[in-house]
Order: C-alpha cells, then sequence, then structure tokens
C-alpha cells in the first residue's frame, strides 16, 4: 500500500493538470510513493498539481496499480486518509525535534534526501487524495481519464479544506471502531505491512527508535511479532545490517515501553483535563494504537480535524 503521506520515492514532485484538464501520464505504472516522505508542492496560476511526480499519475497518489479494482481504490485512499493527516505529521514533527532515546543520548538518523511534509503540506495532500479519488472512483470518469488522460474537472482546485473535508465526510460518515478494526484484521500480518517495515527501516537507516511513530496500527505490546519480522527481514538481507539497527533491535522492548509510557502521559492530562489538552495527534494515536478510549476517540477523531482545520483557508 501510504499506505501519509505516505509509498515510495523520497524525492518527489508533482504531477500537473491544466486549465483544460489534460494530465501527463506515465508510460508505465511506478510503485507506491513514500507515504512518510511525499512532498506535496503547492499549486501556480490555474495548474492543479494533485501527484507526486511529474510522470506519476492519478494511481500513483492513491498508491494502486492502474487495474486496481474499485474496491482497491477505496481501501487505498481510505487508508492513506486515516494515516497521512496533519495531526499525524505534526506528531512527527514535534518527536523529530526531539530526537533522543529514552535519554541514552542516541539521536535519530534521517534520510537527508526525504522531505518530511509540514501540517500545511499535509492539509493541501490531504486534498488532492480526494481529488484523484473523485475520479477514480466514479467509473465513467476513470474511463475517460484511463482512455484520454484528462479529468473533465477542475475537482477541488480553490476550495477551501473544509468544503474538502465535507465531501470526505459524505463518503465516509465517521471513523467507527468498526472501520478500524476491518481494516487492522486485513493489515496485520500482511505483505503490505512487512512492505511498510521494510521501508521504515530503510528510510531510518536501521534505526527503530520511532517505529511506533510511523508504523500504522503498530501497537508496543505486539512488540516481540514487530522484532520477529525485522530479523527476517534481516535474514533475508532485505535490510542492511547496521550499527544503529543491531543496537535498537536489541533494546527494542525498551523502545515500546517508553512510547506506552508517551501515550498514557497524553491520556491522563487529558482526563485530568489541565492545560495540556489531549490534541488529535494523540487521538489518532488512541484510534490506530487499540487504546482503552478508542471508540469514543474514533467518533472525534474526524471532528477534531475539521475543528482544528476547517476554519483556515486555502491560500490563493
Amino acid at each position: 500500500m501510504t499506505r501519509p503521506c505516505n509509498k515510495r520515492s523520497a524525492a518527489a514532485t508533482t504531477t500537473s493538470i491544466n486549465g483544460s484538464g489534460k494530465v501527463k501520464r506515465p508510460k508505465e505504472q511506478r510503485g507506491h510513493q513514500d507515504k512518510y516522505t511525499e512532498e506535496a508542492s503547492s499549486s501556480s496560476g490555474k495548474g492543479k498539481r494533485v501527484g507526486e511526480a511529474e510522470t506519476h499519475s492519478l494511481y500513483d497518489l492513491l498508491g494502486v496499480s492502474s487495474d486496481a479494482t474499485p474496491r482497491e481504490i477505496t481501501a487505498a485512499y481510505r487508508r492513506r486518509a486515516l494515516v497521512c493527516h496533519p495531526d499525524k505529521v505534526r506528531q512527527r514533527e514535534r518527536t523529530k525535534i526531539e530526537g533522543e532515546d529514552g535519554g541514552k543520548g542516541m539521536k535519530v538518523k534521517y534520510d537527508d534526501s526525504a522531505q518530511v511534509l509540514s501540517v500545511e503540506e499535509a492539509t493541501k495532500h490531504f486534498q488532492r487524495l480526494q481529488a484523484a479519488y473523485a475520479v477514480l472512483s466514479d467509473p465513467k470518469k476513470r474511463e475517460r481519464y484511463d482512455r484520454t488522460g484528462e479529468t473533465g474537472e477542475d475537482l477541488l482546485e480553490g476550495k477551501s479544506y473544509e468544503e474538502a473535508y465535507r465531501y470526505y465526510r459524505e463518503k465516509f460518515p465517521e471513523v467507527t471502531q468498526e472501520a478500524i478494526d476491518q481494516f487492522k484484521a486485513k493489515y496485520l500480518n500482511s505483505e503490505e505491512e512487512k512492505e511498510d517495515i521494510l521501508d521504515f527501516v530503510n528510510k531510518f537507516r536501521g534505526d527503530l527508535t520511532l517505529f511506533f511513530d510511523f508504523i500504522p496500527l503498530s501497537e508496543p505490546s505486539d512488540w516481540k511479532r514487530y522484532k520477529s519480522i525485522l530479523s527476517l527481514l534481516l535474514e533475508e538481507k532485505k535490510v542492511k545490517r547496521t550499527a544503529a539497527l543491531e543496537e535498537t533491535i536489541r533494546s527494542f522492548d525498551m523502545i515500546a515501553e517508553k512510547f506506552t509510557k508517551k501515550t498514557k502521559k497524553e491520556e491522563k492530562e487529558a482526563a485530568k483535563g489541565g492545560k495540556k489538552k489531549m490534541d488529535t495527534s494523540s487521538l489518532a494515536l488512541a484510534i490506530l494504537g487499540n487504546m482503552s478510549k478508542r471508540e469514543e476517540a474514533g467518533n472525534r477523531f474526524l471532528s477534531s480535524l475539521e475543528e482544528k482545520y476547517g476554519k483556515k483557508k486555502t491560500r490563493k
């Protein structure tokens, strides 16, 4: 699958849709874009940027092949919308600034070639996901796009985030516990999950410190299973055996414990009603991490996004 922001190119540009609605199509479909490091470039003039690279199509933006079924397209869109929301990006930015492992003084090493999305860029990228989905989810629009490379409309160009968000809610009324559990059942232990873990290890050069911040639906209590997957990747020589990987895989249980403490602290701060209010980053972690209050968080998740970002108008 991100799989956002998620998957697979670290350096990404965008596909342009001009005023007539023409899209530069690729001769061959490429792999998934990197959901952790996609660059959502802003549009200029009447041109509309909705993809990830000059030669990438709407299919690449969603991370699916050109022969994907409607069900696969919907699943890919929903997954990226859940994973690559602005607050999740803000959580990563905050964690990157802290960048230390439990007081041990070990700094997290990032791939310098990657460009991490800002909250503003993530908001724009979320709109582009909707723009691509609006075409590919409609049989007639998709057929025309496949045949001519044209979308036939400007989609969400010039729309505010609130309008784009409303469109999303019309497609998916709310993020329910049932929907999350259904996706989780398909994702855990899948090839897609293994691919996400492989991408993470390569992106962070083997440093697992931020594993639970980035891997979708990861739970610290499941650290032994993740460690087995990581060990298998090493045995199969799919990842490079770096000093950082060997060190952090040995202390992987401590990384899981630290993440658990951080999440519990955020929950306590919210319960006490203190100065530090539980933001949607924490809510997202609760949803994706199977916390005790996941059901309530699931109902509030998208509403919180609307409250935080709906009043902000998109710059023209």
